[in-house]
Formats: C-alpha cells, structure tokens, sequence
C-alpha cells in the first residue's frame, strides 16, 4: 500500500523544487499527521538519515500540533546501510573480495549500488519512501547471509536488542569468532595485483635500464596519458624531465611548481618508470604528502593510473595508531559475550543497571562494533580512515573510546597469533620495501625511523611546509578535547570505561569486590576492589571539576589579552603565547596558574589510584584468551597512566612557559561555530 500527503513546509520547496501551486491543495500538518498515523498504526516507521532529518522535522510538527505520537518505533535504514557497507566513496579501493563498495551512503548511491531503481523525481515524498523500501529489503538480505561475518554481526545487533534486530534472522552460536570472519582475507598488500609474480615475468620492459625520456614520455605531445580531458601541460612535461634526471643521477632537486602544473602525476609518472627498471630494482621509493588528505589524493591517481599504465604495486601508510588492531577487536567482542553473565545477579555493585536497560544503553556502541566487524571483512587497509566513522561518531557516543582501546600500539609485538599475523600496520610497513612506490606522510617520515631507514629514494611534496610539519609532529598538547577522552576512557560505566573492565575482568576470574587482591603495590595497605574503585571515581568527578575551572579561567585571560572583542574571540579564535616574566608575573594570570596548579593535582590524584589498580590472575594456568585479556587490561591501564602523566607535565610546562629559548609555549581559544 502506498500513501502521499503534502503538507505546508515552506522550506521543502527549496530541495524538492515544488511549487506554490504544487501544493496549494496541502493539508495542514496536524491532519497529516492523523493520515500518517491511521496508515502505519504501530508498525515501524523507516527513514533514511531519519535521525539526521526526516524524523527531527516529525518531532516538530508534533511539538507545533500538540498531537501526541501515534507511530511505531522509527528505524533509520543509514544504520543498516553502514552495516552492509562500511566502507563507500567515490575513488577508494575496492574491497579485498574485488567487489565495489557504493560510492556513497546516500539514497541514490545505495540504489545503484544493489542495482534497484532510483527514486524518480527524486526529493518528492513517495519515489524516495518506495526507493527507500527497495534499498531496505536489499540491505536486510545481504545482513541475512548465511556467513562468519554476517553471522557475527546479527549475533552483536541481537545481543543488545538494536531495533533492527526484529528484522534480522537469529546470529547463529557463540562460535562465531573474528577469526572465523578472517578465514578469506589471506590477501596480497593494498595495491599489488594477484598475479603480480606473473605479470613481472612476462613484463618485458621491468627490468630494462631506465630512460628519463622514455619515462616522461607519457606526459608528452600525444602521451598515452593526455585523455579523458588531460592535455599536454609543458610545465608538466619539464618538471618530470627534472625528477627523471635526478632519480637517475641519484642527485638532489629543488622544483618549485605552480598551482595548475600537475605536479602530482610529474613526479609519480618518472617514479614508477625508476622504479620499475633495471636502475630502482633494489630502491625503495617513496613520496611523502603533508597530509593524510593528500596522501589519499595520491593513492587515487595511482588506482586510476594501474588502469592504463603497466604493472605496478604501491602501498600507503600511515601513523600506527591509524590502524585497526585485530587482536584487540577480538578481546572487545570476547569480552563483549561475557556481558550478559556479568550484569545477571549482580548484587556487588549499585550502578550496574537492570540486563534489559543496559542493552538498550549500550545498543548505539554494539552496533558501531558490529559495523567494524563488517568493515574488517572487506577493508584492505585497515585504516580508520577507510572507514564511514563519522557516522558511528554521531551515533554512538562510545566510539571513540572505543576506537582508543582497539587501535594499534606504536611498537607492535612479534606476531604469534593469526590475528597479530594480519595486523594492517605491519603489513603496511612490511609492503614498504616490496612496492614499486610507497605513500607516507611527513610526519611519519620525521617520526619513524625504521621507516626512514628503509626509504632509498624520497619525494617530499609540499616540501615548504616541512619544517611545520616537524612542529606538529613533536609537539606536545593537553586540550579540553584531549581530557575529556581520558575521562571518558578511564570512568564511563556504560560505555565500556576501563574501571568497568577491571570490574569485569575481576568478576569473570572469581575474585569478589570485598577481598583484597593477592597482587598488592609495593607500600600499598590492603584495600578491597570495591574501595579502590570508589575512590578512584572520587577523583575522576574532583579531576572534570578541575579541568572545567581551569578551562573558564584560561578562557576569560585569553579574552582579556585578545586584541579583537570578546564575541570575535570567541568566533574566531585566539592564539597567545606565554611569555614568562610577562604573563607569569601578571596579576590577571595569577588564576590561570592557580587553577592550573589544582588540576595538576587532580590529574596526579587519579594516576596515583591507577597504579593500585593491579591485575591478578587465577592460580590455574590462564588460557592463551584469558592471558591475552590480562596483558590487554594492564597495557590499556599503563596507557591511560602515562596519557596523564604526560598531560600533566604538558600542563605545568606551558603554564609557567618553562623552557621559553628552547620550546614556544602557547594558550588556544579554539573558534567555535556559534
């Protein structure tokens, strides 16, 4: 059944291009809003981007009419539709399977994806709302597939009752694994085709001595590279000429290129040729970008390039803490099952909430974990970047905790496992040496030394911005943002904070919250896990008191010192560095530095009670899950310590501007959009 109402919304006309007369025969909102109700009764009520959209503008014309809701429970298909496809763009790599991610998450880009009609016209009421249905019954039917991820994915949306669940098929058992989603990713490095090995054989031109001009010669008049809109560009051609001899003569070259040079492909085109002779066999080439944007800009001219230049194998990477791990997401989902056996009889603690409310509480940031077991399925990179965050950021206010505790360290351990054997950084670092060129950015160029070592030959675009670049790369922060992640990490109960872990981990070895651990500090008095975590909560509440007033103080001394108005600041923006003598001896900053001085405090108190915050294990052999859990739990602890302890010394450092004819030490009043 179907059924269209047009109701008076002037600003509609804008997006849909109705007219006045369009809808001179609209009934007011109020009797829509009785033929919505009569026509649904309770069943669900789906939008796409209905949470970001559809379903705001229902509210308020539910909060103009004064008429009560009379719907179902309202679904928005974007959710589902990241499930199935987490990863989308117009120019990224295609999955490991080979298939084609959609090019977006938006209605139209989801219909051609599954190869349903689009809706005609589009932005009018019944096409999008049929359109709609059609992409919903494809989504649901890839989610029900009989397979490890598909399986795991339902068993995760089940397990916390997402409202999508209703229309999923049951998860299968609790064997369901990662490593079982894992068992058709044995794939070669981003980049590098599947019959690499052959196509070098049979290349006959890889291996020859290179010819700068032979190499520059697909940017020249009549190169197998001016189509599809390119023309010849001299400047182009030149610049090229020069990267070609310098990789040849194994010099040194400065080029300055204007906007409109295409410099780009003038030094990728020459690179891959070096690359590919018999002169770079033994060379690892990289390019460096100033950005991680512009270094996936890179990585889009190389895919379209593999399209019509010979074979070549590249490979991007990026900071570890990039990267998804593996074995860290498989820890979350194991301890993820042991939830529910957790939270059932729980008379030890007070704020643990009734089974039934904590899976709805907890429903937003299982369903962004069942989003990444999707995206591990088919990412070939691994890359947070390679995946739709933005969406579970605005959905599920957990991710980013979540993203902290499962993403790789800086110094990953040697691989025992098959999961540590699959890590994506390691095999992007690993890729290095072995691809005809590498992607990076300048600051794990200034960063990493491995890398740097490795690296035989180097192409630093946007090379005026280096030295910047090393700024950013070695300076050390605290912000309000930086803080509040802390916080977050270490004392949300229902969001998977690390107190809650050790919590869980102590209730899941046996151990009750009334006995002391049998693993004490050094100078420690006993205390029980109950008292530990209590006052451990204590500080945390006096630590966020601190940082706020210490924020309002640093705020209103900025405002004071900026030379616009206050409102412009505020918009705009401030930068002011502190110069000592100047501002610490002023009156005005006095409150900075006291209030800066009790948060320090604070942030102390907190590390202090972390240390105590041991990690005993079961007198029995631990199982290699249950050691693996262990070492997790102390690692993330050890983590979030040092994370304060560095924020501290940041703090006290800039504060007093120690160390001013070494180090500039600045106060910023981020802009806000308001």
């Amino acid at each position: 059944r179907t059924a269209s109402s047009a109701i008076r919304w002037p600003q509609r006309k804008r997006l849909s291009g109705l007219t006045e007369e369009d809808i001179r025969q609209a009934v007011p909102a109020s009797d829509a809003l009785g033929e919505l109700a009569e026509f649904c009764g309770k069943d669900a009520v789906v939008a796409h981007n209905g949470v970001g959209y559809d379903f705001p503008i229902l509210n308020l014309t539910i909060e103009k009419t004064g008429r009560p809701p009379s719907v179902g429970r309202r679904l928005d298909s974007l959710e589902l539709a990241v499930l199935a496809a987490p990863r989308s763009g117009e120019r990224i790599p295609p999955n490991v399977n080979g298939s084609a991610p959609p090019s977006g998450l938006a209605l139209v880009d989801l219909c051609d994806w599954l190869e349903v009609p689009r809706p005609n016209p589009r932005h009018r009421a019944l096409p999008d709302a049929e359109a709609a249905g059609r992409v919903v019954l494809g989504l649901l039917e890839i989610l029900n597939e009989d397979c490890p991820v598909r399986n795991l994915q339902r068993r995760l949306l089940h397990r916390c009752r997402h409202p999508w669940s209703a229309f999923l098929a049951p998860g299968g058992d609790d064997g369901v694994s990662l490593e079982s989603v894992l068992t058709t990713l044995d794939t070669p490095p981003l980049g590098t085709p599947p019959n690499l090995e052959t196509a070098k054989d049979e290349d006959e031109t890889r291996g020859s001595p290179f010819d700068p001009a032979e190499a520059v010669a697909p940017l020249g008049v009549g190169g197998t590279l001016l189509r599809e809109g390119r023309r010849h560009r001299p400047e182009q051609e030149q610049m090229a000429m020069e990267v070609a001899k310098t990789l040849e003569g194994k010099g040194t070259a400065l080029i300055e290129a204007p906007t409109g040079t295409g410099k780009t492909l003038a030094y990728v085109v020459p690179s891959l040729a070096f690359s590919r002779s018999g002169d770079g066999e033994d060379a690892t080439l990289a390019v460096s970008m100033h950005t991680k944007v512009l270094q996936d800009q890179v990585v889009s001219v190389l895919m379209e390039l593999q399209d019509t230049q010979e074979s070549f194998t590249w490979t991007a990477l990026k900071g570890a803490n990039n990267y998804l791990s593996l074995p860290d997401l498989a820890d979350e989902l194991a301890e993820l099952d042991e939830m529910d056996e957790l939270a059932e009889g729980d008379d030890d603690l007070d704020d643990l909430a009734d089974p039934a409310n904590l899976a709805d509480e907890d429903a937003p940031d299982v369903w962004a974990l069942a989003v990444i077991v999707g995206w591990v399925f088919c990412t070939p990179v691994g890359d947070w970047d390679d995946l739709s965050c933005w969406l579970l950021e605005e959905r599920a206010q957990g991710f980013l905790a979540l993203r902290w505790r499962i993403s790789c360290g800086d110094a990953p351990r040697t691989p025992t496992t098959r999961l540590e054997q699959h890590c994506f950084h390691r095999r992007a670092v690993q890729a290095i040496s072995e691809a005809d060129i590498a992607v990076v950015n300048h600051a794990v160029l200034l960063s990493n030394t491995s890398v740097r070592e490795e690296i035989t030959h180097l192409i630093c675009d946007e090379a005026h911005v280096l030295e910047d670049t090393a700024s950013g790369a070695f300076t050390k922060s605290v912000s309000e943002h930086s803080l509040k992640r802390l916080f977050n990490v270490l004392g949300n109960d229902r969001r998977r904070g690390l107190l809650r872990r050790w919590r869980e981990y102590l209730r899941n070895i046996g151990h009750p919250l009334d006995e002391e651990t049998e693993e004490q500090p050094d100078g420690e008095d006993g205390q029980t896990p109950r008292e530990k975590l209590e006052e451990i909560r204590d500080d945390l509440t006096n630590a966020q008191e601190r940082a706020e007033n210490f924020g309002r103080e640093l705020k209103n001394y900025l405002l004071t010192r900026a030379a616009t108005s206050g409102q412009a600041a505020v918009i705009y923006g401030v930068e002011h560095r502190i110069k000592p003598g100047f501002d610490t001896r002023s009156s005005a900053y006095q409150s900075v530095l006291n209030a800066g001085g009790v948060l320090g405090d604070a942030l102390r108190g907190v590390v202090e009670r972390l240390n105590r915050l041991s990690v005993p294990h079961r007198k029995r052999q631990l199982t290699e899950r249950e050691a693996f859990r262990r070492r997790r739990l102390e690692y993330h602890i050890a983590s979030a310590g040092s994370d304060l302890r560095e924020a501290i010394r940041v703090l006290n450092k800039a504060i007093w501007a120690k160390d001013d004819d070494k180090i500039v030490n600045l106060a910023v009043l981020e802009p806000t959009s308001e």
